[in-house]
Formats: structure tokens, C-alpha cells, sequence
């Protein structure tokens, strides 16, 4: 079918100029009486040589063929510049085939997207090539609509980078994890070519909660953007938690505690794993059943409490003083606190080095 409209095509514009020239020239036997017969034929001879300039396919080339350049309404290129050949068919001897199909034509659009071109402009640039004659044939819709296409990145692809990266990571902490509400931002249709990309880069403090990856885009080793990869990531650990609500500085017993396996995405501190790191210990602040003690939950139990009773024992070399006092304030082993002294009434900094003793070095 193509090849009987391109004959059809080229028997009108072969024969139309000769047919064009002999009905004029009848109408000129007929003015030619009324004086007008010279410039009815000086008419037509100029017509039909300048329709002749514009389209008669060229055989001067010495080629033996007619050459036929048909730009396509619709064209899809993969290039950020684009050629005559990318948007027309040319049928031409090989030579110049080559020479034509390099022409270039301009810019096309960013990929994925479709570019209006008009019919004179591509028209203009194939007649201002010096390879270009009057002797070829060329055929340009008025408007010419240039689609860039391109490639992508699978989404599932894209996923399982983000969980390849993820599961490296949790094997190092030794937690087991969840991933959903997995979204990609930034993706975009690329030029033809080599696709690659980059290690995935990870700028967050902590790999849990939303997590986002970011990649960079290369085509051929040129660069093409950056694309984010976000999920949210859930962390599941066997922890320490209560069995029971507990209040501030309540002490922590073994009828208290138990391990589990917990989310401890939303927990701020680091979570603890064993009872026995947690006995004895007392609550900073208030406790809820079921919920992970952290350490910042927890703090040592203090060995004095204020108004305990206690032994102050003061030395200087070889020289040890051992006196009675009363704790001005609770203390923890190797915390430094008031002690009031009993025999002199005096306030004086010691050290709490155990159950009901302090020490005052001098």
C-alpha cells in the first residue's frame, strides 16, 4: 500500500507540470487573437519551470532513481538532539542517503514527553543544507508532533534495592524488621542507553521508622538526577519489659520484668535484653505494662537515703578518723554528698563508698 501511494505521489508531481503547460497553451490559441497569446505562454512557461524546480524528482544525480524525503506527522526519537532521519523516511542511494538522514533539526523534548513542531521550520532546515537541491522531492505536514521516548526503572527493582540494603544493615544489629509503606520519589523516563545506579546513601541518625535511601541516576556515565527510596521500617526485638504499671523511683524486681518480643521502633533509648542488667535498678520516671525499658528508664538504686545514719570515715595518709554523721540527701555508690557531722553539727562533702559509709579525704 505504501509503496502504491509513494507512485501515485511521484506520477503527479512528474506529469502535473506538462500537463499544466499544454492546457494553458490550448487557452492560449484562444486569447492569442484578442492579443493576450504571448502572455498566457510566457505564463505557463513560468509556471511550469518553477513547479518544476520545487518538485520533479532528480535523475541529474546520476543516480538513476528519484531521491524522497517524507517527514512522519508523528516521529518518536530517543535522543536529546534529533536528525532528519529520526523523523523522516528517506528513500535515497546510500551516499546520500547518509549525508541527508544527519541533517540536524533540533532539540527534542525531555522524555516521556511530545513536542509540536511546525511543517515550515523542518521544511526551512532541509533546504538550508547545502546537501539539499531542487532536484529531490520533499514532502512536510504542516504540524509535526516529535515524542520523546525513554527508559525506567521497574518498581519492584526499586524495592528491592531498598530491602537488599535494609536486611545488610539489621544482620549487623541482629534485629528482625518489617518494611511497609515502600514509595519512590524523583523517578522519570531516561534516555536510551546504559541505565545504572548508584550505592544507595542513607543520611538518617537511626535505620528505623521512615527510612529514606537515596540513588543517583546514570545514563552511559552521565549523570541524570537523584531518585528517593522511603519506607517505613518496623523493629522487633526480645526485650526487658514490666509486667505490671510501676511509679517513679519504684525498684525493680524479678516479679517485675520479663522478656518479650516487642516493636521497639518508637523507643528513643537503647533497649535492654537481659533481667539480670535490670534488678535491683529503680525507675526514673513512671512505667506503663508491656512497654521496653530503655536506659534512660532505669538509674542504680541509691545505698543512702537522707536522714540514714552513717559511718564517716576520714584519712590523710596513715592517718584514719572514723566519726558518726547523718546523709543530708540520698546517694549512690561513688556519688559525692552532704553528711552532717554529728559531734560538731558541721556540713561536710563525702563519698558514698557503701551501705550506711562515707569517706572524706583531706
Amino acid at each position: 500500500m505504501r509503496f502504491y501511494v509513494r507512485s501515485v505521489k511521484r506520477f503527479t508531481l512528474h506529469f502535473l507540470p506538462v500537463f499544466t503547460l499544454f492546457f494553458l497553451m490550448g487557452w492560449s490559441c484562444f486569447f492569442y487573437e484578442i492579443g493576450l497569446g504571448r502572455w498566457v505562454v510566457g505564463i505557463s512557461y513560468l509556471h511550469a519551470t518553477e513547479v518544476g524546480k520545487k518538485i520533479t524528482g532528480s535523475k541529474a544525480m546520476g543516480h538513476g532513481a528519484d531521491i524522497l524525503i517524507e517527514v512522519r506527522e508523528i516521529a518518536q526519537v530517543n535522543h536529546r538532539k534529533y536528525t532528519l532521519g529520526d523523523i523522516a523516511d528517506i528513500d535515497a542511494p546510500a551516499v546520500i542517503l547518509d549525508q541527508l538522514a544527519s541533517i540536524p533539526m533540533g532539540f527534542a523534548p525531555r522524555p516521556g514527553k511530545v513536542k509540536a513542531v511546525q511543517g515550515k521550520r523542518i521544511q526551512s532546515k532541509v533546504e538550508a543544507n547545502r546537501i539539499f537541491s531542487s532536484e529531490m522531492t520533499l514532502w512536510v505536514p504542516d504540524q509535526i508532533y516529535v515524542e520523546r521516548v525513554g527508559q525506567s526503572f521497574d518498581e519492584a527493582r526499586l524495592r528491592e534495592v531498598f530491602e537488599t540494603y535494609v536486611d545488610r544493615e539489621m544482620q549487623k544489629m541482629g534485629f528482625d524488621y518489617l518494611i511497609r509503606e515502600f514509595s519512590i520519589r524523583g523517578l522519570d523516563l531516561y534516555p536510551e542507553g546504559r541505565l545504572s545506579l548508584s550505592e544507595p546513601l542513607f543520611k538518617g541518625k537511626a535505620l528505623k521508622g521512615r527510612v529514606t535511601l537515596y540513588l543517583n541516576v546514570a545514563v552511559g556515565g552521565e549523570d541524570q538526577g537523584r531518585i528517593s527510596l522511603t519506607g517505613w521500617v518496623d523493629l522487633f526485638d526480645e526485650v526487658v519489659c514490666l509486667t505490671r504499671p510501676l511509679s517513679r523511683g519504684s525498684r525493680l524486681t524479678a516479679a517485675d520484668l520479663k522478656v518479650a518480643r516487642m516493636n521497639v521502633t518508637n523507643e528513643r533509648g537503647a533497649t535492654l535484653r537481659s533481667v539480670q542488667n535490670v534488678l535491683g535498678k529503680v525507675l526514673t520516671r513512671s512505667v506503663r505494662r508491656e512497654t521496653p525499658l530503655t536506659m534512660n528508664m532505669i538509674t542504680e538504686a541509691p545505698l543512702l537515703k537522707k536522714g540514714d545514719m552513717v559511718t564517716v570515715v576520714a584519712s590523710r595518709g596513715n592517718l584514719k578518723i572514723v566519726t558518726l554523721g547523718i546523709a543530708n540527701e540520698d546517694g549512690k555508690a561513688r556519688e559525692t554528698i552532704r553528711v552532717e557531722n554529728i559531734k560538731s553539727g558541721k556540713v561536710i562533702n563525702a563519698v558514698v563508698a557503701g551501705e550506711s559509709e562515707v569517706h572524706v579525704f583531706y
